[in-house]
């Protein structure tokens, strides 16, 4: 099956996670995050992994209401610190919200841990509760449009392989 990079938090491992669920539905709450090294396309309730904030969105309230699996979620602001799969941290530059409609992909359920790179940048996976799957269309993998979530983007899912 397909996999993607996740990271252990307590043994701080990079390690490849089979992706066992996965869900397209059409959002209009999106965002354009811009970085030094990418431009990543996201809603503004996706989770991120941000050095000294931990899970962040532009929406935390909205985060912790969809997904079942974060309790405690902060503000991304200009300059965050984003945590990349090298250890490093890329900042924030800018973003830009944006509204209209357009079908999205997430990551719903791994094999292991819960967490994923996209575009080099950790990220949560969004385990929605059981109440709103009716409300969404599971789907297989579509490489080509999950990988058009940054114009620039350079996808590497499988890291190393």
């Amino acid at each position: 099956g397909d996999t993607v990079l996740s990271y252990n938090f307590e043994s701080k491992i990079l390690f490849k996670t089979a992706i066992l669920e996965m869900v397209e539905t059409d959002h209009s709450n999106l965002v354009d995050l811009y970085f030094s090294h990418d431009t990543i396309t996201s809603t503004t309730d996706h989770p991120y992994f941000l050095h000294r904030k931990g899970w962040s969105s532009f929406d935390p309230n909205v985060t912790v209401i969809n997904y079942k699996n974060y309790d405690d979620v902060k503000m991304i602001e200009i300059n965050d610190d984003f945590m990349i799969y090298d250890g490093t941290k890329v900042k924030l530059l800018s973003f830009l919200k944006i509204n209209r409609l357009s079908k999205t992909f997430t990551i719903t359920k791994l094999a292991e841990e819960n967490s994923f790179f996209v575009n080099g940048v950790l990220v949560g996976v969004e385990e929605i509760p059981t109440k709103h799957v009716r409300y969404l269309e599971k789907k297989t993998l579509d490489w080509e449009l999950l990988g058009r979530v940054g114009k620039n983007s350079k996808i590497d899912w499988t890291f190393g392989s």
